[in-house]
């Protein structure tokens, strides 16, 4: 059998391995524009200097090779699903007997006059990265507009200040970190930044860029004028689904392309999975994208077994980001009250000076766990994700504090640990 997997970041990577793996005659070739595989994760963390850049890489061209996978960095730009081929920038055509997309997403570029001068960086590939990482070891002390106030926004905020940079956020919702966190939550994170000397605007829009004589840049919105050296735009992300849309694949709601547990699509032989694709989101059961690193390699594994028939099914996703500022941790499955608007939800809560945690629940149900504070091992989450994993009702909330204290090791958990590609309780 020929397997081409198209996209080289962790979800196709990890579909390639995990056949191979298990397959040692298996014809596996994979597709990517970029060279693998390297961890857009901790890409704040090497512009920090917490981390060499070197360590984002994971996976080379020789080590895949190594493997018995074969690697091609060329763009596929058209699929015949008839004749079971791709074809490539370069004009040729590889054959397939299974495919499987992995094609990732995209920055969302606004439409902001201005927005495509030279100095103006989107924040997702290596390329993004190190064009940054050069400019600010040249300039000590400089300055950066950052547009879009999400996780990385934020991460990146405090990667340049870490280095001595003055940094501004823009945000054009009222609060940081809105697909993440509820307002009152979001505050804390406002100040924690702002106390730190990062500047926030929320509420804001950015009208143009504007050059100057001297190279650098006004940054307009519809209160003020903002001097910088760069510009950084991270306003989301959307998933690259032209060649599936193309072929007829079909589509979600979310607008990823749609697959079954399985992470088959509708169209017989390709697979799909990463950024691209949507699923259901384990906690409130809606089709969502999740754009999250665990979950793609998951998606990854899982697409992989039932490419050569090891048939497993992926259990939706847990779309939990966790980062660290300042020693401040920032927790959230990915759903806030926005998310559930007409329907009727309870609101439980715990708070003190240091820590906020708050967890939605929708019919009973637990669809949102949201914390920022110092100590999230003293909120019982190991347990509180385990309940959403499993959709338990309220009841079993209940008991949480009586179960904590009989079981203290549980406390201490890392909630990561419950949402493991090899737990078989979770592929059953």
């Amino acid at each position: 059998m020929k397997v081409v997997v198209v996209g080289g970041g962790i979800a196709g990577v990890t579909a390639a391995e995990t056949i191979r793996n298990l397959d040692d005659e298996c014809e596996i070739i994979l597709v990517s524009e970029e060279p693998p595989l390297y961890s857009p994760c901790v890409f704040h963390l090497c512009l920090s200097g917490e981390l060499d850049p070197g360590r984002a890489f994971i996976e080379t061209v020789n080590s895949l090779q190594k493997k018995n996978i074969s690697f091609l960095k060329e763009k596929v730009v058209k699929i015949d699903k008839d004749q079971k081929k791709i074809y490539l920038s370069n004009g040729t055509a590889v054959s397939y007997d299974k495919l499987i997309l992995a094609t990732g997403s995209y920055p969302v570029i606004p439409p902001i006059d201005g927005v495509k001068k030279d100095l103006v960086f989107t924040f997702k590939t290596f390329k993004d990265f190190q064009k940054i990482y050069e400019i600010t070891r040249k300039k000590p002390g400089g300055s950066a507009v950052i547009i879009g106030g999400g996780v990385i926004g934020v991460e990146v905020a405090y990667a340049l200040k870490n280095i001595g940079w003055t940094v501004y956020i823009i945000e054009v919702l009222e609060r940081v970190l809105p697909r993440l966190l509820d307002p009152e939550l979001a505050l804390r994170v406002k100040s924690l930044l702002e106390a730190n000397g990062i500047h926030v605007f929320t509420g804001e829009k950015v009208l143009r860029i504007i050059e100057t004589k001297e190279k650098t840049y006004t940054v307009i919105t519809d209160r003020r004028a903002i001097g910088c050296d760069i510009v950084i735009l991270v306003t989301g992300m959307r998933p690259r689904i032209e060649l599936a849309k193309e072929i007829g694949i079909e589509l979600g709601p979310s607008g990823g392309i749609k697959v079954n547990p399985y992470m088959m699509t509708n169209v017989n032989d390709i697979f799909a999975c990463g950024d691209c694709v949507e699923v259901e989101d384990l906690a409130s059961g809606k089709s969502k994208l999740s754009l999250l690193w665990h979950v793609a390699k998951l998606q990854g594994y899982i697409a992989g077994l039932n490419c050569i028939g090891v048939q497993r099914k992926f259990p939706g996703a847990l779309n939990l980001t966790i980062t660290n500022l300042l020693g401040t941790y920032i927790i959230s499955n990915g759903n806030t009250l926005d998310d559930f608007k007409g329907e009727k939800t309870n609101i439980l809560e715990k708070k003190d000076e240091e820590n906020y945690l708050r967890i939605i629940l929708v019919d009973g149900k637990v669809v949102s766990l949201q914390f920022v504070g110092k100590n999230p091992g003293t909120e019982y989450f190991g347990i509180m994700l385990g309940t959403m994993r499993r959709a338990k009702e309220l009841e079993m909330l209940q008991k949480i504090q009586e179960i904590a204290k009989k079981e203290k090791i549980i406390k201490r958990a890392n909630p990561l640990l419950l949402y493991t590609p090899l737990s078989p309780g979770i592929l059953s």
